[in-house]
């Protein structure tokens, strides 16, 4: 007649008792968890080195690349992580490497390095910076400011949309023979060249004939200054190449 009464008193006792060591396991869990975060988040430091002094942070690589599979390096996709942080970092270039033992993922950043002045409209002003050799809008901060840049040309009216048309002029400035002096992107979207000698020219809209134009200005960058030396006021449409015009009109046609 005691036994029910006795396994009913023992099974009231194992009941918190079980509870108890649920809650303690549980707690132990999540401590785990939590320490694995955070040697997860204090390597991260050891992953990352700046070629240059820039204001990359820590918090900005994170949200770009998935921390969580830092630890485990061996597997990421190089060319998908460059690429994701090349359109999202303000730098020239990054070099990648998997370190085995320990596994370490290594990211070497290298900053912008303006090669031009800019200009864009800002919020109905006149915003003044820097562009790289890639198109790139260079802020203040990112520039290294113990070095000193020779800057001497000029971009007016930059847009982000048109980043790929001016650094593929950029890319050709040795061939204009050093006399690109400035880029001029109208409202419409139409490009002008200031070169030494021979502005303005209207090299048109980044159509699928831009890269063409260029072409044909870099040819005649080299015959037309001598052909008009000692008049400055020349007016060349290359917007059309199968009807180029050459003019001498008043310098007000081109409104800088």
């Amino acid at each position: 007649m005691l036994m029910p009464s006795r396994v009913s008193f023992n099974g009231q006792r194992l009941l918190p008792n079980l509870w108890r060591l649920l809650v303690f396991v549980s707690t132990i869990i999540r401590l785990e968890i939590l320490l694995i975060h955070h040697e997860s988040r204090t390597g991260f430091g050891n992953q990352l080195v700046i070629k240059e002094e820039g204001m990359t942070s820590l918090n900005q690589i994170a949200k770009i690349i998935d921390q969580e599979s830092i630890p485990s390096s061996i597997g990421i996709d190089l060319r998908e992580t460059r690429q994701r942080l090349m359109a999202n970092l303000p730098v020239e270039r990054i070099s990648l490497d998997q370190l085995i033992n320990p596994s370490r993922l290594q990211i070497e950043l290298f900053n912008q390095v303006p090669i031009a002045l800019g200009e864009r409209y800002k919020n109905q002003y006149i915003e003044r910076g820097q562009i790289d050799n890639q198109g790139r809008w260079v802020n203040s901060d990112n520039l290294n400011a113990r070095k000193g840049y020779n800057l001497e040309i000029r971009i007016k009216g930059w847009q982000s949309r048109y980043r790929n048309k001016i650094a593929e002029i950029l890319n050709h400035r040795d061939d204009f023979h050093h006399m690109l002096k400035e880029i001029h992107i109208d409202g419409d979207g139409v490009f002008w060249l200031i070169l030494t000698n021979m502005g303005p020219i209207c090299l048109g809209p980044p159509d699928d004939y831009f890269s063409l134009r260029i072409e044909t200005l870099k040819q005649l960058s080299s015959k037309l200054p001598i052909a008009f030396k000692g008049r400055r006021s020349e007016f060349i449409d290359l917007s059309c190449l199968e009807e180029p015009e050459i003019s001498f009109l008043d310098q007000d046609i081109y409104k800088s």
